[in-house]
C-alpha cells in the first residue's frame, strides 16, 4: 500500500482486484495504455479529469510489477 497509495482492492463476483481509488481497474488502465503504446497523455486524455496523472502512472507501475495477475485480468 506504501508504494501503490493510489490503489485499493475490491472483491467482486470474478475476484479481487487492483482498482484505482479514484477510478477504474488497474488491468483497465493498463488495456488502454497497451493501445496507446504506454503513452501516459493519452491515457490522460482517455480517462480525462477523473484520474490524475499520478494514478495513472501507479496503475502503469503495478501493472509492470505484477503482470501475470494484470494480463489474467486483461484476458
Amino acid at each position: 500500500m506504501q508504494e501503490f497509495p493510489a490503489i485499493e482492492f475490491r472483491d467482486g463476483v470474478s475476484g479481487r482486484r487492483a482498482a484505482l481509488r479514484e477510478g477504474p481497474d488497474v488491468w483497465e488502465v493498463a488495456m488502454v495504455a497497451r493501445d496507446y503504446r504506454g503513452d501516459v497523455g493519452r491515457l490522460e486524455t482517455h480517462f480525462g479529469s477523473h484520474v490524475s496523472r499520478a494514478a495513472l502512472t501507479q496503475a502503469l507501475a503495478y501493472a509492470a510489477r505484477f503482470p501475470e495477475e494484470i494480463d489474467q485480468w486483461i484476458t
